[in-house]
């Protein structure tokens, strides 16, 4: 596993936590 596929996979893991914590203060 590249550091790049690495970096791309923590970016989209850190965009879906960011998503719940809004959908939570929507809620």
């Amino acid at each position: 596993m590249s550091g790049v596929e690495l970096l791309k996979n923590s970016f989209a893991y850190f965009h879906i936590f960011v998503f719940c914590l809004i959908l939570m203060g929507c809620i």
